[in-house]
This record gives C-alpha cells, structure tokens and sequence, in this order.
C-alpha cells in the first residue's frame, strides 16, 4: 500500500488457485491475491482510491466495487459503459472516491468468473444469527439506520447490513447461518457459515 497525498493505492490480482474447502475436497477456484473472497479493504470516507488490478486470467477481466457509485469511466461494466476489458498479462488501475461512508464489495462483472470466487456476491440469501446477543442495525447498503433491533438478519444477494451490538454476555460465542445446508461443509458439521464471537468478561 502506497500513500500519495489524499490517494490511497492497492493492487488485487485475479488468479487461478487450488481452494481446499475440506480435508481432501480441492476445487479449482478464481481468486484475488490468491485467496477467495478477496482482500479486505479499509477507507476513509472522503480519500482517493488507485486500486490496480492485474489480470493472470486466461481471458479478460474486469473490477466492479458494489454499491459505490463511481464516474461511468470505472464502473467495471464494460458491456454497457465505457470502462476498459483488461486483457491478460495486462492491468488497469481505477480511480474513484471513497465519498460515501460503510459497507461495499468487489467483483468481476463477469458471471462466469464471479461464480468461481471472484465471490463476495452470492446466487443466495444468507439468513445469519449472533447466539447469545441482540444487534442494531445502524447501516443497510450504506445508508444510515436506526433502532432496528434483531438477533437473525436475512442478507440476500448484493446486500450490506453494519451493525452494532453491546457485548455484554462474554464467552465463546456462534455466529452462523441458520439454514441447514448452510451449517455443513459436504455434510459435516460444524462448518458452512460459520465463525466465532470470543470476547472475556
């Protein structure tokens, strides 16, 4: 990461890798940087994004960030806008503000690759739940929220929820969806989405 002025520069490269999901169980998957979903990104609100991307792909690419509205030159559609195609072994780095404050992702706009783990979208809804706590939902697809109280949040694809809760039940927490199919990785379990809260007294 490089620091120029107000600009903040990051660079992703999309490529092909070998993602173990489960002891044996090996699938070969798109990714960025070589994990998938790809890298967390932290802005301040209000600072000038370069973010290169570098395409290792056997075909073009493209980089789209969700919900962000950027100038139609770095939209990441390049069907429909003017954005470039980058080939392979080539790279194009887009600029944009962070002007609006909360949660985004990114992808390629290509469906094919997009299913493959250029993810951060998802065909499906994702019902997920805190145990033990309630939360409040401060911010749904970047926009403010207020006093909405829930323990179960339905996340359906290509949205965003920030949410705030009191950690005042300490332990070691799950935090899971609750769908069943969703709880398993090829029908073990504990696995699928799910994560942990860990916080002491």
């Amino acid at each position: 990461m490089l620091y120029l002025n107000n600009a903040r520069y990051f660079k992703l490269t999309a490529e092909p890798f070998k993602h173990n999901i489960l002891g044996d169980i090996t699938l070969d998957a798109l990714g960025y940087n070589g994990i998938t979903l790809g890298p967390i990104i932290i802005l301040k609100q209000g600072e000038v994004v370069l973010l290169e991307l570098e395409n290792k792909l056997d075909k073009p690419t493209v980089l789209h960030v969700h919900g962000l509205s950027n100038p139609n030159s770095q939209d990441g559609m390049p069907e429909i806008e003017p954005t470039p195609k980058i080939k392979p072994g080539h790279s194009f780095t887009y600029q944009f503000s962070a002007w609006q404050s909360g949660t985004f992702f990114y992808h390629s706009s290509n469906p094919e690759q997009e299913s493959n783990g250029l993810i951060n979208n998802s065909n499906q809804s994702h019902t997920m739940h805190i145990h033990g706590h309630d939360f409040n939902v401060v911010g749904e697809d970047a926009f403010l929220r207020k006093g909405k109280m829930m323990d179960t949040i339905n996340v359906a694809s290509g949205k965003r929820f920030d949410i705030d809760f009191t950690a005042n039940n300490p332990g070691n927490w799950p935090v899971n969806g609750t769908k069943p199919f969703h709880k398993t990785n090829n029908g073990i379990s504990p696995g699928g989405m799910l994560t942990q809260l860990k916080y002491l007294r």
